[in-house]
């Protein structure tokens, strides 16, 4: 039996990971050293949006949080 073989993944199909245009955090928190507040702040020299998820906040610092990742959802209220 021969063993499966994986296709090769050129750059250009990995883009997206190796390149973000914007991040969004989910799980994120206003808790210091909560995971989530550490992951916003080792992002927070990301040169694109940086997105918090999470809805229970309205604002995570200066920036807005949102409740979901949908495009449909609105802010926390």
């Amino acid at each position: 039996m021969r063993p499966l073989q994986r296709a090769v993944y050129r750059r250009q199909d990995l883009e997206c990971i190796i390149s973000p245009k914007s991040i969004a955090v989910i799980g994120a928190s206003p808790t210091p050293k909560s995971l989530g507040n550490q992951t916003l702040e080792n992002l927070r020299h990301f040169d694109g949006p940086l997105l918090p998820v999470n809805g229970r906040y309205e604002k995570i610092g200066d920036r807005p949080c949102y409740a979901s990742v949908s495009p449909s959802m609105p802010t926390a209220a």
